[in-house]
């Protein structure tokens, strides 16, 4: 038994090298034997388990290694999501912070938290209040026009009203032609300009911009821009519909004037 296994491995080398002999010169292709076909049939014998469990391992290997590709590729998505909202937000601050050094005015950064529910009211919460030195009735901008007013104020907090509440009105003029005339919210969120003559020189794509009327609104702050003009009923005014300048649905950091 002992001998046996000894020549065990030279038997097995030998049927190898006849194997590989065979498929290397086909002209003994022709010679093959039983005793050929019989040790190549029991080699593949043996070497499929082997090559079954190889499977499994690699299988098992790159199947952990699949799921730390995924782990990480949503890690680094994450990671850029994040990255982009932070440069978002350094943009729009960066905006807010160079129109405050360029105003004449003193005013409070303040970050949307919240918005009214109602569907007649237009209103956000923003995180400052009366410890920051906001008082009911102050301006509120963005560095691209005007967005509303404050109209509750609260230690930490307060409720700003926009300029498209249907509740809100602004003392405006046309930029170009000074006409004059009141800008209001609607229940649809636009901004109307009213009460101008029938003869206005009044054109589309005109600017809006407040005219210090009331002591509310600073004067020459920007409004909008004029996309439609009518006709009111009785033909004794003029109305334009507004685009305003400041994009109120998508509010996240105003200023407001304080003391």
């Amino acid at each position: 038994m002992v001998r046996y296994k000894k020549i065990l491995p030279l038997i097995l080398t030998l049927a190898i090298a006849v194997i590989l002999l065979v498929a290397k010169f086909p002209i003994f292709s022709r010679a093959k034997t039983p005793l050929v076909d019989s040790v190549s049939l029991g080699l593949k014998i043996l070497n499929f388990p082997f090559q079954e469990i190889k499977k499994l391992v690699f299988y098992h290997s790159n199947y952990n290694r699949s799921l730390l590709l995924k782990s990480e590729n949503a890690r680094l998505t994450n990671q850029m999501v994040e990255l982009d909202e932070l440069r978002q937000e350094n943009d729009r601050l960066k905006s807010l912070f160079s129109f405050k050094s360029g105003s004449d005015y003193s005013l409070v950064v303040a970050q949307v938290i919240g918005k009214d529910s109602s569907n007649w009211s237009s209103s956000v919460i923003v995180d400052k209040g009366r410890n920051s030195g906001v008082e009911s009735g102050r301006c509120v901008v963005t560095d691209a026009g005007l967005a509303g007013k404050v109209v509750e104020v609260g230690n930490a907090t307060s409720k700003i009203m926009l300029i498209s509440d249907p509740n809100s009105s602004v003392a405006a003029l046309i930029q170009r032609s000074r006409e004059q005339g009141i800008v209001s919210g609607t229940i649809t969120g636009q901004l109307r300009l009213h009460f101008l003559a029938v003869d206005s020189d009044i054109k589309a794509g005109d600017t809006v911009i407040t005219s210090g009327l009331g002591g509310i609104y600073p004067k020459g702050l920007v409004v909008g821009r004029i996309i439609e003009i009518g006709v009111d009923k009785g033909g004794l005014s003029k109305s334009c519909l507004v685009v305003p300048t400041v994009k109120l649905s998508k509010l996240e950091e105003v200023l407001i004037m304080a003391r």
